[in-house]
């Protein structure tokens, strides 16, 4: 393998990898869409180079890869931030007790060292269980108010169910 596959070789793995993120994200930001429709032009034409031993400008299709995933990051990072948003409107929604500002923080703060450790595991099942019940309250309260935005974790909101509080009138929980 000549250095000029093995770099083909390498930018067809990048854009493999950031097309499948694009398609994650697709259910958040249309732009991911977009994104992820060019990326696929690009797979197919470095495809095509790679099986006709054609010669392609390396250092554009690396430069459109970077730029991509610029892009990708700042979808996630949007996304980032609407469950963080989220998680703190669910604290602050009517029919839950309100606690004290400093318990509030407590909170918040269990929950973002939860998040980062969630963004490292494949599911959630492989979480500390406290861990574990913070996200899937959380998730659970996504789900319940906008299942469109979780459709890339339907595993994790199947597994975080059985979290979630039934209330049954009459009974004392």
């Amino acid at each position: 393998m000549t250095e000029a596959t093995s770099t083909l070789q390498q930018h067809l793995e990048k854009a493999y990898a950031l097309a499948y993120k694009a398609q994650k994200l697709v259910s958040i930001d249309r732009a991911a869409y977009r994104i992820y429709k060019e990326i696929k032009e690009v797979i197919e034409s470095l495809e095509f180079y790679l099986s006709n031993n054609y010669e392609y400008d390396a250092a554009e299709v690396g430069n459109k890869l970077r730029m991509y995933e610029k892009q990708l990051k700042t979808i996630e990072e949007k996304k980032d931030d609407l469950l963080l948003r989220s998680f703190r409107q669910m604290g602050k929604h009517p029919s839950l007790p309100q606690k004290e500002v400093e318990s509030e923080k407590n909170d918040f703060d269990r929950f973002i060292n939860c998040w980062l450790k969630f963004r490292r595991v494949d599911n959630i099942q492989q979480l500390e269980e406290d861990c574990q019940q913070l996200i899937c309250k959380f998730f659970n309260a996504i789900a319940n108010d906008d299942p469109s935005f979780t459709e890339d974790l339907e595993k994790d909101i199947q597994y975080c169910r059985k979290f979630e509080r039934v209330i049954v009138p009459g009974v004392i929980q």
